[in-house]
Parts: structure tokens; C-alpha cells; sequence
């Protein structure tokens, strides 16, 4: 087989391999030896050379190690940008995302380097402060060591209550410094009041919209939870229900057992009652609220 033919038939266009068959014609064994060697040193001192495929006609595409991925961290004081989290990375998973969420707690700022497209959901704590959940990635990203994030394709959803002077300061004050060290905005900030479910799931929609029309942003369809498990179908364990039941949207409840706890004669009436919560998806820990 000829040199030109050989090129020919591999990942170049016509214009390079007549430039690589001009350039290698006429080299003996030991000096093509020693150019197969200095490749193989310059791809492994440069991974990123091994991470793009050229296409015949010499353009290059990125291969599915530069796939779009979605973290989400969220920092929470009573559990809503929990449960918003994990809805976003149920969101993500029905349209085939990659995507991971953690607490900001547990985060480890060294992984922050391999984040290309973060959604923050922050609530804000006391007067102005982030919840002690969010308090040492708060620290990190306005002290001395915050790193560069040019990187980072970013979106904040900040949660507070529009009563206080300080509403919603600690998304807002996420969104500034994310923006500072050179994070570019997938789509604006977006601040919720008490009554928020409409308006997060406007941005949640907006966000996922805004990634899938990226390059690149057809990725695998197993999603990884916090504890870095894979679900297929299943959040956490539990299997994900299409329907979103919220305070404007509540699931109609199967009551299995009414009892009054209270004695014979008293004016006070204490029920204890057992509820289904079978087909809806909904799992509640001991602590949890329930609105009837």
C-alpha cells in the first residue's frame, strides 16, 4: 500500500493528507519509528488530543467525553430546594440529560473544575444569611481561593420570602460571584416568593431548554444521584411519577384509618389519621409536612 493511499482512507481531508504525504515521503523506518513515538508522547501530555474526532472532511467533532452535563447543588434551610433539586434531576433525566445533584454541604469545591453547565437553588437564611447547609461553599467562592470558572455555564434560583428586607440575598449574592470569577449565564436569576412552585417550575423548564439546544447536549440517559448511584427510571429508590403534585396540584388521598384520640367527654377533638399515598410518587420522611 502507498503512503497517499493509506492517508487517504484515514481521518483527513483531501488537502491534509497531501501535505502529510509531501511531508513524510522519502523518511526511512527509524525516522518514522521515532515520529510515532513523539505522537504518542504529545497525546498523552495533551489528553484533550485524544478526546476530539476529526471527521473526513478534516473538521473536528467532539466526542461523548465533552458531552453538555448538568450539576445541580442546592443549599436548603427547610427542605424546598431539596425537593426542587431533585425535581430538576427528574426533569433532566426524562429528556435523556446527564445530570447529578448534591448538597452544597458535601460538595467538594476540587470537583468544581469538572462542572460544565451548574444550577444553583439557594434559599436564604435569617437576615440575608445562606443556610448552614450552603454556609462553607458560600465561604469558598468570596474568599481568597475561589478558582477561575470561565468554564462554567451557570443559572441560580434563589428561594426567600418577599416580607423581609433581605429577600432572596443569598441566591442573588451566589448569582454576582459565580458571574465574577467568569461563569457565563445559561439563563437569568430567578427569585421566588413563599408561593414559588410556578415560578421554579418556569425556570426549571427554561434551564433544561436552554442546555438541550447547546452543543453537544444530547448526552447518556442514566443520571446519577448524590450518592453517585445510577437510576434508571427512579429517584433515589422510588420510581419518578410524570404528574407534579404541589399545593396547587394536590393528590387526592385514600384516608385508610380515622381514629379519635381524644377521651369520652372531651372538648377537644384529636384525630390520628392514615393516608395512601399509593400511585403518586411521594415518599415523606419523619419530620415532613403534610398540607391538607
Amino acid at each position: 500500500m502507498s503512503l497517499k493511499k493509506g492517508l487517504e482512507r484515514g481521518p483527513f481531508s483531501d488537502l491534509q493528507a497531501g501535505k502529510l504525504n509531501e511531508a513524510l515521503t522519502g523518511l526511512d523506518s527509524g525516522q518514522l519509528q521515532w515520529l510515532s513515538g513523539y505522537f504518542s508522547g504529545l497525546i498523552q501530555a495533551q489528553p484533550d488530543l485524544s478526546e476530539t474526532l476529526v471527521q473526513p472532511n478534516g473538521v473536528p467533532q467532539a466526542s461523548q467525553a465533552t458531552t453538555q452535563k448538568l450539576t445541580i447543588l442546592y443549599g436548603s434551610h427547610t427542605g424546598n430546594c431539596e425537593t426542587l433539586s431533585n425535581n430538576l434531576f427528574a426533569l433532566a433525566k426524562e429528556r435523556g440529560l446527564e445530570a447529578q445533584v448534591m448538597d452544597m454541604d458535601t460538595f467538594k469545591t476540587r470537583e468544581l473544575k469538572n462542572i460544565t453547565n451548574l444550577a444553583v437553588l439557594v434559599s436564604t437564611h435569617g437576615i440575608g444569611e445562606p443556610p448552614v447547609q450552603a454556609e462553607e461553599f458560600y465561604n469558598f467562592l468570596h474568599g481568597k481561593k475561589a478558582p477561575k470558572l470561565s468554564h462554567i455555564n451557570f443559572s441560580v434560583l434563589a428561594l426567600g420570602d418577599s416580607s423581609y428586607v433581605d429577600f432572596c440575598q443569598t441566591g442573588k449574592e451566589f448569582d454576582i460571584v459565580l458571574e465574577k470569577l467568569g461563569g457565563k449565564r445559561i439563563i437569568p436569576r430567578q427569585d421566588c416568593y413563599v408561593d414559588y412552585e410556578d415560578e421554579a417550575a418556569a425556570w426549571q423548564q427554561a434551564l433544561l431548554d436552554a442546555i438541550d439546544k447547546k452543543p453537544n447536549g444530547a448526552v447518556a440517559a442514566a443520571v446519577t444521584n448524590n450518592n453517585g448511584v445510577v437510576n434508571n427510571g427512579a429517584l433515589n429508590g422510588v420510581q419518578v411519577n410524570s404528574t407534579q403534585y404541589s399545593r396547587k396540584n394536590p393528590f387526592e388521598a385514600t384516608i385508610l384509618e380515622k381514629i379519635n384520640l381524644s377521651g369520652k367527654g372531651s372538648s377537644k377533638e384529636n384525630i390520628h389519621l392514615e393516608l395512601s399515598l399509593e400511585g403518586s410518587g411521594l415518599q415523606y420522611e419523619p419530620g415532613d409536612a403534610l398540607g391538607v
